[in-house]
């Protein structure tokens, strides 16, 4: 044994200070890096387990454990960090007072919240037009009233009337499809700007537009079509043809730049006129003023936009914007005229005879003014005095 212990590094004591984890005499040449745990390097030909603060492998020292100095910067980085961080208060501040929350004990209460019921559909449109009246947006408007642009907006218009179609079919509740139905709304309305173009009416045929329309005027929203009848309005007044009428019978339109005869002005106008009349506008618009309700200052607004727009189309019709010209169509078209309508003489030559074939408008007319004659009249004058338009005021444009 003795002989064993002046072997060194097969001795016993070798043996054991391996087992415990303790450096032995080996060698000298470690000599300077072994000591007690929180030497650099443990040497140790295989695993004994886990040392906190070392790493297990193969270096230029041997095998064994080393310092894993990466840890050891990191935590003297944070215990750095934590010297550096300035307590949130100071022993001298002069501040304390005023940061300190005390809670008064006697002014304790429990607020009971009422529970909301489930509101209407009619109640969630106003509540979020409420809040869309505080929060203005800029109305939305077209810019480019060329070709590419009205069918970019004819685009936008149209895939948003497919959204809200969606919606509707999908889902009972208002809430579902109501933010959806004030975008529509936006759509429609920015359609007024094209007004000033009257060179774009053909592509709001050509892009479907007024086929869109024609849709919405049918909508279970009766707002939705009042926005239409709106814009129908602006778009088919008689002033937009005799702009500028002094200044010559030639004028140049202000957007494409280029010279527009009043003769142009006047194939626009009817190419929109006519689609809306072939479309069965008359009759959805006629339809519309049973779904209204005077006593409501935007539906009676609504009243008075379907017999300004049919005051119009009377105007343009007089004027010769509106022309059922067969007599000029092929042999196929005509044919084709004859299945659907029984005979040529069946098919509507103005305006006029367009309202008493195809619509009950004539009868709507008589019987506004015999509801007024019965003595709703003195009940029309009792309504609403800051009303702009009321029964009154329709009852006299029926009249005319």
């Amino acid at each position: 044994s003795n002989s064993a212990v002046g072997g060194g590094g097969g001795s016993v004591m070798d043996v054991l200070d391996r087992v415990i984890g303790l450096p032995g005499n080996s060698g000298s040449a470690n000599s300077s890096s072994i000591g007690a745990l929180g030497a650099k390097f443990i040497p140790s030909k295989k695993f004994s387990g886990s040392k906190p603060g070392y790493v297990f492998r193969s270096s230029d020292l041997g095998t064994g454990y080393y310092l894993d100095e990466q840890q050891q910067h990191q935590q003297q980085d944070d215990d750095n960090r934590r010297e550096k961080k300035r307590p949130r208060f100071e022993a001298n501040d002069q501040n304390n007072e005023q940061r300190s929350v005390r809670f008064d004990a006697s002014r304790d209460t429990t607020q009971l919240i009422p529970s909301r019921g489930r509101l209407t559909g009619s109640e969630l449109l106003a509540q979020a037009e409420a809040q869309q009246s505080q929060q203005p947006t800029p109305i939305k408007t077209i810019h480019d009233l060329s070709s590419r642009g009205i069918q970019s907006s004819s685009t936008s218009f149209l895939k948003t009337l497919t959204k809200n179609q969606l919606l509707r079919a999908q889902h009972i509740n208002p809430e579902k499809f109501m933010m959806n139905e004030l975008a529509l709304n936006d759509e429609i309305q920015q359609f007024n700007s094209v007004a000033v173009n009257i060179r774009s009416y053909s592509y709001l045929v050509q892009y479907e537009v007024m086929e869109g329309w024609l849709t919405c005027l049918n909508h279970e929203n009766s707002d939705v079509a009042m926005s239409v009848v709106s814009v129908l309005v602006e778009l088919m007044d008689p002033l937009l043809l005799q702009e500028q009428e002094s200044g010559g019978e030639e004028e140049e339109d202000e957007i494409e730049g280029v010279i527009m005869t009043p003769m142009e002005r006047m194939d626009h106008m009817n190419a929109l006129v006519t689609e809306f009349v072939k479309g069965g506008g008359l009759d959805l618009i006629t339809s519309n003023l049973g779904r209204y309700d005077e006593s409501v200052e935007e539906d009676a607004k609504g009243v008075e936009d379907v017999l300004t727009l049919v005051e119009s189309l009377l105007d343009l019709d007089r004027a010769g914007v509106l022309q059922f010209d067969y007599s000029s169509s092929t042999t196929t078209e005509k044919e084709a005229g004859k299945e659907m309508n029984g005979s040529m003489k069946n098919m509507p030559s103005s305006i006029v005879s367009c309202i008493c074939q195809q619509t009950t408008f004539l009868s709507w007319l008589l019987q506004r003014i015999e509801k007024s004659n019965d003595g709703d009249s003195d009940e029309a004058t009792t309504i609403a005095t800051d009303s702009s338009i009321s029964p009154a005021v329709i009852k006299l444009h029926a009249s005319e």
